[in-house]
């Protein structure tokens, strides 16, 4: 059997502002063609179909216009799509009766696992996003049942988690990925395949014998996502115990996210190269170096407003849009020493003024000033709670 694994769409994304709802609507069109070209018999969405819990209401009709299209490009295929950590479990799985009028099937929860779905050719099962001391039992019991269904068949299991052995480079949340597990301490080693959503890098598992897979997002999430090919996987495997193969179909980005220039240069050069980019809509990170602490403090000022120079496209937003800067400290200020570490705990008990320090010092930019220190002075908030 044949099908289509994808993952983290994060529809609804705003990226420095920025809404990309009109790049989640071309991803879902490019994949829509993709449905067409290869017929497959199971679509899979391994989680985070939002970007947040709450989406837009325009974020949600991006999402219901591209899931009917997938459905219409092949109207036999099934459809499985799994709750990430970026979504609400229930708000997603709000319309799922209804949905099934589409053939598609909404796992958000513990109980839904346990429901693989039938598909020409194999079993899949829906392990939507757990908290990793809850997904083993979750996992290895639903796929046991699945198994004891399957025959001959393949069992799929598609997942939303960090399993170790993979690679984070790149990843724009890679600090949060301490919480990894292996494949069989997750529980989902039974599977003939996992199919796997969280991490945005396309990959196979170290030590799965490529049969844990991240396809990755289809669009990349940050700038330093921009270093890679994004697409969907077609995997294909004829049994239980099969070996599968996997084929990649990439996806392009209708609005690339860039940093200009490719070596950190003067902040001025480095603006300049903003302005000699096509007239075309991009994302722009300014790729600057400076021997100084802080950058200037109209820095931002003048980067958007040479931006601004582009025009704006039809969607009324900037052709080019200035989002931030990637700083590399040159001379005595590269031997600054670390952002120090800061505990939830001790952060809860801080006070206000040396967090907006810490803040302010870990993000290279100007200390507060006399003015701005009186008036946090002046708020009298207790720091132990905060009122």
């Amino acid at each position: 059997m044949k099908f289509l694994h994808t993952s983290d769409w994060h529809l609804g994304q705003s990226l420095y502002g920025y809404d990309r709802c009109s790049e989640g609507a071309d991803m879902l069109r490019q994949l829509a063609a993709i449905v067409a070209d290869e017929q497959p018999d199971a679509l899979v969405v391994a989680g985070d179909v939002f970007h947040t819990a709450m989406p837009s209401s325009r974020a949600q009709h991006t999402y219901v216009n591209g899931m009917l299209a997938l459905h219409e490009a092949c109207p036999a295929m099934s459809i499985v799509v799994i709750a990430g950590n970026h979504d609400s479990a229930a708000r997603l799985a709000a319309y799922g009766s209804l949905w099934r009028l589409a053939g598609v099937t909404i796992a958000a929860t513990a109980a839904d696992a346990m429901a693989a779905v039938e598909v020409p050719g194999a079993l899949i099962v829906p392990v939507a996003y757990r908290h990793p001391s809850t997904l083993r039992d979750t996992a290895a019991a639903a796929i046991a049942a699945a198994r004891d269904r399957a025959g001959n068949r393949p069992v799929i299991a598609v997942a939303h988690q960090a399993i170790s052995g993979a690679d984070y480079k790149g990843h724009y949340r890679q600090p949060y990925f301490d919480d990894a597990l292996s494949l069989a301490a997750a529980g989902l080693d039974g599977a003939d395949y996992v199919a796997l959503g969280h991490i945005h890098r396309p990959q196979p598992v170290a030590g799965s014998s490529d049969r844990a897979c991240y396809c990755g997002s289809p669009l990349p999430v940050h700038f330093d996502e921009a270093t890679y090919v994004h697409g969907v996987d077609i995997v294909t495997i004829d049994g239980a115990g099969a070996v599968p193969t996997v084929t990649r179909r990439p996806i392009a980005a209708p609005v690339p996210l860039l940093t200009v220039p490719d070596d950190p240069v003067a902040i001025d050069d480095a603006i300049e190269a903003m302005r000699a980019l096509p007239n075309e809509p991009c994302y722009v990170r300014l790729n600057v170096a400076t021997s100084e602490r802080w950058l200037p403090g109209d820095a931002k000022t003048r980067a958007g407003d040479v931006a601004r120079e582009a025009g704006i496209d039809d969607d009324g937003l900037p052709i080019k849009r200035f989002c931030e800067f990637a700083v590399t400290h040159t001379g005595a200020t590269a031997a600054a020493p670390a952002a120090v570490t800061t505990s939830i705990a001790s952060l809860t008990t801080m006070e206000p003024v040396e967090a907006a320090r810490r803040f302010l010092e870990h993000k290279g930019m100007e200390p507060l000033s006399p003015d701005e220190l009186a008036i946090f002075q002046s708020l009298n908030i207790d720091s132990n709670t905060h009122q």
